[in-house]
């Protein structure tokens, strides 16, 4: 499709990093005693913004017969049910299309009780083990279930986490900022990555460490990825009692818990 955007490809494109295409707007009128190179420069003004009117119109409309012409009957229907589905239909609005595919995508139902559909996605996040995923598997789960997450406005950062990573930061305990806020949620979403994985012993250690004054918690969650990918998998003797998982640790008798199972996943602490 990128040959029927003309001269506005770049914009064009750049627009499906949000889903979201916002149309050009009115060029102003100049005064009537504006100089005539002033008016001059205003046609021209005006016969662009025209042409780039048509232009994203007709781009949103091809978007919309081309998206919707490849969805399968139950996403159709999905999309019908949907309640924002009649306005993108009648403007033929791709990239509303692409929107409401994506809340259908994360799971969120317009149909359900906003609470519970919160509730629902931000499950999808604080319910993910690495379980018998593989470490890439389970990491590319995390950053989709994240992303879900924000996607709905759900905050997964503490507010005390925040405080301690401004004081971190240089700035006083109330003083925190987005910059802030950003990099506690990373700092959460990493240690998450890795408490959740199937690396118990790393866990001990990184615990183990923070006894003598050294922590090596990874603050992001690639590097955290990257750390667990560099150790290779650890290969811990499992014993299933109950619900309740024990590792045998140096042989010998089950003496640490290191699992909790539940419903086939499997949870460190």
């Amino acid at each position: 499709m990128a040959g029927d955007m003309g001269n506005y490809a770049a914009e064009l494109s750049n627009a499906f990093e949000g889903f979201n295409l916002v149309d050009p707007g009115a060029i102003a009128t100049p005064p009537d005693n504006a100089p005539n190179a002033v008016w001059y420069e205003w046609k021209e003004q005006r016969k662009d913004n025209g042409d780039r009117i048509k232009a994203y119109a007709g781009f949103r409309a091809k978007l919309f017969l081309k998206v919707y012409g490849q969805c399968t009957l139950a996403m159709k229907s999905r999309l019908e049910a949907t309640t924002g589905y009649m306005a993108v239909n009648a403007a033929k609005d791709g990239y509303g299309l692409l929107a409401l595919i994506e809340t259908i995508g994360i799971g969120f139902d317009d149909h359900c009780n906003l609470c519970a559909n919160l509730i629902a996605v931000k499950d999808q996040y604080t319910k993910i083990r690495q379980g018998s995923k593989t470490l890439l598997e389970y990491y590319d789960a995390v950053k989709l279930a994240v992303y879900a997450v924000a996607h709905v406005g759900i905050d997964l950062v503490d507010t005390a986490l925040v405080t301690s990573v401004a004081v971190e930061n240089g700035r006083a305990a109330g003083a925190a900022n987005d910059d802030d806020h950003a990099n506690a949620l990373e700092y959460t979403i990493a240690v998450r990555f890795v408490l959740q994985s199937n690396y118990p012993k790393y866990v001990t250690e990184l615990a183990n460490n923070m006894l003598h004054g050294v922590d090596n918690y990874p603050r992001m969650l690639d590097i955290a990825f990257d750390v667990l990918q560099l150790r290779g998998p650890e290969s811990v003797p499992v014993v299933h009692h109950e619900g309740v998982t024990f590792a045998n640790v140096g042989g010998g008798a089950a003496v640490a818990v290191v699992t909790i199972v539940f419903d086939g996943t499997v949870s460190a602490i």
